[in-house]
């Protein structure tokens, strides 16, 4: 993947579990790369793997149980 900003190659960082992160996003997964060039030091987030509308619906319900 090239930099939008300065057409040098970016270089993977890390994959997240979003939930992990913030369980009230639509993406089940989020990707991190940083642009290799030192001068530019540009940072992106992927988010991937959208959430199928089910899987909000049953992590809804779980969160309205009243026990």
């Amino acid at each position: 993947m090239k930099c939008f900003f300065c057409d040098e190659e970016v270089n993977w960082q890390n994959d997240f579990d979003v939930d992990d992160i913030d369980d009230t996003c639509q993406y089940n997964i989020v990707s991190y790369y940083q642009c290799r060039n030192d001068d530019c030091g540009a940072w992106y987030e992927v988010y991937t793997d959208k959430k199928k509308e089910e899987d909000s619906k049953k992590d809804t319900k779980k969160d309205d149980k009243v026990e």
